[in-house]
């Protein structure tokens, strides 16, 4: 290009045409370097023909992709937000070496590493596993699947050590070894054979094979798979406590909008692809992230990325541990079967995959679940290659004539598919036959099953999966284990035998077609939408059904947490107590509660019943409701009890040996499709709702009673009298094949009679009705039994339904709760806090010294009601004068609890004292005033102030024994204690407390001994006791809001009481020399002479003093606390 000077130019004519000339230069050299570039681009496009197509799509669809983590593949970010994190739950590893100093690793190891010496001295591998399965913390996303258990850990592979025996992992209670490598040993596999209650994780191999490494395939179904194995024994195969666990890259794992995943072909194949398949072991494989996880390294601090099976191995042994956290009585075979029978099938594989062989060298090309194109009898080459293009984009023809192009199932790849941590913390979801021995064939009422059997071991439990049945197909067996048991199982269908105690519930349908048995411990069958219910452990054996999606146990929450508050021996705020169940019930702008309250804010929400005012008219409850469906035969035991909340269909039959409580928390149908059979010692329950007129029935097509019980049970209701006649369906015509027909007339509310055709009940209250227990408060009472016959809302139904189906226990501690005295609690620590002051007053007068004393304390204080921290500061001015002491002081108190309720007082007191000594004795009085600003937080966060007065005189003298000085004294004190109005609202039961007067009256009597020990430091001690004669209870009236009656509120005080203390003083003494004039005389004559006297004053002193207080009474009220002093004279 030509450059022009434009300054140049003589004219502006010529400058325009210049500038002409250059733009349309400019203008033809961009269009040719435009045109070369399209060529280019061209031509490199033209290179590409076969696949560009391909990659302009293959870059649509990524650009959809979001890549998954490990955790969310896997859900493990959704089973931490559950609580379950693997505390209490030991992991074994067995890997090359370990650095317990690793800030992820730091306090993990329960021993330190066995072993621990490798090769590569600094070999990451060690703790880049540990740390994925159980680091200190967890990312959220890579390592710490089970981030609070502990590792025991065996370095070097564990070489020696599998010839002396795995000696710690047994002594630690070892819940899941991991095996990230490719060792195998005979005699780990020994080990393994022999603790089966040890879970063995092996990682598959990262060979790119279509099978497991050797030493990964001994799970159940596995077989002999050539020379090097041949020797080895049948018993190392076939072990149920094994998992084999492939590397899925979940970068290349697409979650669909419906919430399915969509695995791509590069997630286990292509050539970089790190792990092996899952043929030949698919009944005990599954598929974990392994690729790019991040992990500790060994060096302190460091983190490494790692890819293969080795990663994907303890991703799995931690979700391992959090179903041993959950569910601590599995074994390491059912923990097996927990992960198999959940792990995600629901997947869309991708139709064709290729595997590179690191070994052989050559390639396998696997269509899954997909017929291999064919022309003729001989593949399609051409449709091949363009089935592996469109998946990985380039895939040679050099690639394709060292192929074996084959065909593979499903879980020849995958196995039983990818490890779901949160569908496997639902519980068990197949009884897989297939997993089960001989030992699990047994015949009930003359037909065989296999069962699988649980034992709960004393432990609580709810499985919240559908439970199916797998049954027996030799694809998943070795030719021995299906020659030996193959004609046995084949036709067998699948059962499950509950044994040992413990509550096992369970919220899914039961599909699977053999029996169902109760040994002993509890089964609960829980309805549908059942997950959030709490279970409440029984003594004796049972089977429970309950559907709370529609229906919500407010007795058992209400009595748990009661229960729980009880043991706590704590005194228990009803607000606080219901909280759970009557959360923010109350309208925000007012004080009405209403039944649409009450159903938003109660999670499950209560049923429809709990707000009905439907006649006394005979019915089912919810008849029609979504039934849980049992598909063979129920046998309850002789400790069994099968009980049901929500409807429950049983398609066979009923053995009824021990107890069926049809309706344990709500009535529902117990409907069986056969026969409904029941012993002479079992017994029937049939529960009601008073109120609705609701019962329970159990419905059968046939029945066969010999006798036993039938018990109606009274759920909840109002003090209401009525009559209640029960639809018992076709159980009616039964009543007198019976033993007995009685009524469970356990509440302490209500009175139930049953008349003579014994299907009538006649409903009462009864006249002593919330005070049939020492300490009951009648004028409360009193008001509760206007409260539950009158015309009250729905809330207060539901708490008196509730209440009147409590056990005693509960019932006696909620109607204590209403009765909430927390304020009064309040009160008397206060009152204790100034008669302590008083005594404190009385010391400084008999002990002052200088003109200004600071005295900051702090106590503990104890009792069965209330443990509190007192902490405070006290401000004393004093006027000393030779035969008096005049003192003016302040005190300020603070009182704060956290035991049951957290009460918080703030408490200041003015006042004035004084001492004049008389001869041989001295007298002393004073007095003070003050107030309190208080808090009790409930619900309401109850706030109120008080106003108190005291005044005390008394007497004291001195004497000196063995050196010490003692000062007997003796004084009378009294106190007024004036409580503000307390007002509640916004909260059931919301209450209106009166002002109040209190006035109380004590005398006191103690020593005060002072011993000097040296010039400056002094020891002194005291010890006084109170006995209050005057005034032994705080009392007020309150009412209710929301209705009308007062009823009165009294706390018994103590009445004798001891308080004891020791200080250690330093005092800072100033000498004082002053000429004193003194006349003499000598003879007649009287002269002034002058003589010298020395006495020391106390210029500053320092104290450091303990002290204690405790009642004489049975009220368990201590007091612990320390105290500095320190005066000060100008």
């Amino acid at each position: 290009m030509r450059i022009y000077n434009a300054r140049a130019l003589k004219s502006q004519k010529s400058a325009l045409k210049i500038q002409k000339r250059v733009k349309k230069q400019m203008t033809l050299k961009f269009q040719r370097l435009k045109t070369l570039k399209i060529q280019k681009i061209k031509q490199r496009l033209e290179a590409l023909k076969p696949y560009h197509f391909i990659l302009v799509l293959l870059a649509l669809f990524v650009s959809n992709l979001r890549a998954l983590t490990s955790f969310e593949l896997h859900n493990i970010d959704k089973a931490h937000a559950q609580g379950y994190t693997g505390k209490g739950v030991n992991i074994g590893i067995v890997d090359s070496i370990f650095n317990p100093n690793h800030e992820l690793l730091f306090g993990k190891f329960l021993e330190p590493p066995i072993n621990n010496t490798y090769k590569e001295p600094t070999n990451n591998h060690g703790n880049h596993i540990a740390g994925i399965a159980a680091a200190v913390r967890t990312d959220g996303a890579n390592y710490g699947v089970a981030y609070n258990s502990k590792i025991v850990a065996y370095g070097n592979l564990g070489m020696s050590n599998y010839y002396t025996g795995f000696g710690a992992m047994l002594t630690h209670n070892v819940r899941v070894i991991n095996n990230s490598h490719t060792a195998f040993y005979p005699q780990f596999v020994e080990f393994a054979r022999q603790n089966n209650s040890i879970l063995i994780v092996y990682a598959s191999g990262n060979d790119g094979a279509l099978t497991p490494t050797l030493a990964a395939k001994h799970g159940t179904g596995s077989a002999k798979s050539g020379v090097s194995d041949a020797s080895f024994p049948d018993t190392y195969y076939n072990l149920g406590a094994w998992l084999t666990v492939g590397n899925i890259d979940s970068n290349s794992v697409k979650r669909k909008d419906d919430g399915s995943l969509e695995v791509l072909a590069r997630a286990v194949g292509g050539k970089s692809a790190s792990t092996n398949l899952c043929q030949g072991a698919r009944a005990y494989c599954v598929m974990a992230a392994g690729t790019d996880i991040l992990s500790a390294g060994y060096a302190n601090g460091s983190l490494y990325q790692g890819t293969g099976t080795s990663q994907a191995a303890p991703a799995v042994s931690g979700v391992a541990a959090l179903l041993a956290e959950k569910f601590p009585f599995l074994n390491g075979k059912q923990l097996a079967d927990f992960i198999l029978t959940t792990a995600n099938k629901d997947f869309t594989a991708p139709k064709v995959i290729y595997k590179y062989n690191t070994n052989t060298g050559l390639y396998d090309i696997i269509y899954i679940d997909s017929e291999i194109p064919k022309i003729g009898s001989t593949n399609d080459k051409a449709q091949i290659l363009k089935d592996l293009r469109a998946a990985y984009v380039i895939f040679t023809e050099d690639n394709y004539k060292n192929a074996n192009v084959i065909k593979m199932s499903k879980d020849e790849v995958f196995g039983q598919g990818i490890v779901d941590a949160l569908a496997a913390l639902r519980g068990l979801a197949v009884i897989d036959i297939n997993r089960l021995s001989e030992n699990d064939i047994k015949t009930f009422n003359g037909t065989q099953a296999a069962f699988y059997t649980l034992d709960t071991k004393g432990h609580n439990a709810l499985f919240e999966n559908d439970i199916s049945q797998r049954t027996w197909d030799a694809k998943y067996q070795n030719s021995s284990v299906q020659a030996q048991l193959g004609a046995k199982m084949k036709n067998l269908n699948a059962g499950l035998i509950k044994t040992g105690a413990g509550t096992l519930s369970i919220s899914g349908n039961l599909n699977y077609f053999g029996d169902t048995i109760v040994e002993n411990g509890e089964l609960r069958l829980l309805g549908k939408g059942a997950t959030k219910a709490r279970v409440m452990s029984e003594n004796s054996a049972q089977i429970s059904s309950q559907n709370l999606s529609q229906s919500i146990n407010l007795n058992a929450n209400l009595e748990q947490n009661l229960a729980k508050n009880s043991n706590q021996n704590a005194q228990i705020n009803f607000n606080s107590i219901t909280g759970q169940i009557f959360n923010e019930l109350s309208n925000p702008n007012s004080a009405k509660i209403s039944s649409q309250n009450l159903a938003q804010n109660v999670n499950p929400p209560p049923p429809a019943s709990f707000f009905s005012s439907a006649p006394n008219s005979p019915q089912i409850s919810r008849q029609n409701s979504n039934a849980l469906s049992v598909a063979g035969s129920v046998l309850v035991q002789k400790q069994g009890i099968l009980s049901t909340s929500e409807n429950v269909s049983i398609a066979k039959n009923l053995d009824n040996e021990g107890v069926v409580n049809v309706g344990l928390n709500a009535p529902s149908l117990l409907s069986v499709g056969g026969k409904y059979s029941q012993k002479q010692n079992a017994t029937l329950k049939l529960s009601f709702f008073a109120d609705t007129g609701e019962n329970s029935a159990l419905k059968a097509t046939t029945y066969d009673i010999k006798g036993g019980a039938l018990i109606y049970k009274p759920l909840s209701a109002s003090i209401a009298e009525r009559t209640l006649v029960l639809n018992l369906q076709g159980l009616e015509k039964q009543l007198a094949n019976f033993t007995t027909i009685t009524l469970d007339n356990s509440g302490y509310a209500l009175k139930y009679e049953l008349l003579g055709d014994n299907k009538t009940l006649r409903i009462s209250g009864k006249p002593n009705a919330y005070a049939d227990f020492d300490g009951a408060n009648e004028s409360l009472a009193s008001v509760l039994r206007a409260m539950s016959g009158a015309n009250i809302n729905d809330a207060y139904q539901n708490f008196f339904r509730t209440l009147n189906d409590m056990n005693f226990n509960n019932y006696k501690t909620t109607l204590q709760s209403l009765d909430d005295k927390a304020h009064l609690e309040q009160n008397e620590q206060i009152l204790l806090s100034q008669s302590k002051n008083t005594l404190e007053n009385v010391l400084e007068l008999q002990n002052a010294s200088t003109q200004w004393l600071l005295k900051p304390h702090f106590s503990v204080i104890k009792s069965k009601d209330m443990n509190a921290n007192r902490i405070g500061t006290s401000i004393y001015a004093n006027k000393i004068n030779p035969l008096s002491t005049f003192s003016a002081f302040l005190h300020y108190d603070t009182l704060s609890s956290k035991a049951n309720q957290k009460v918080n007082s703030q408490s200041l007191s003015l006042g004035v004292g004084t001492k004049q000594a008389m001869q041989g004795f001295g007298l002393f009085g004073g007095a003070s005033v003050g107030g309190t600003l208080n808090s009790v937080k409930t619900e309401s966060n109850l706030r109120y102030n008080a106003l108190f007065a005291n005044a005390w005189a008394g007497a004291d003298t001195k004497f000196a024994l063995y050196g010490a000085k003692l000062v007997p004294t003796a004084f009378v004190s009294y106190h007024l204690f004036h409580q503000g109005k307390i007002d509640e609202s916004q909260v059931l039961f919301a209450r209106q407390i009166a002002p109040t007067n209190s006035h109380f009256v004590s005398a006191n009597a103690g020593v005060n001994v002072r011993q000097n020990l040296n010039k400056a430091l002094n020891a002194s001690a005291y010890g006084f006791y109170e006995r209050r004669i005057f005034g032994k209870e705080f009392q007020n009236e309150a009412e209710f809001k929301d209705f009308s009656g007062k009823f009165t509120q009294k706390r018994a005080l103590g009445v004798n009481f001891a308080r004891v203390g020791l200080k250690l003083n330093y005092e800072q003494k100033q000498r004082r020399v002053a000429r004193v004039p003194k006349m003499r005389r000598v003879g007649k004559i009287r002269h002034l002479t002058y003589s010298t006297q020395t006495t020391y004053r106390t210029r500053y002193f320092l104290s450091l003093g303990f002290e204690s207080e405790f009642s004489l009474n049975d009220d368990e009220y201590k007091g612990f606390g320390a105290s500095l002093k320190a005066g000060l004279n100008f």
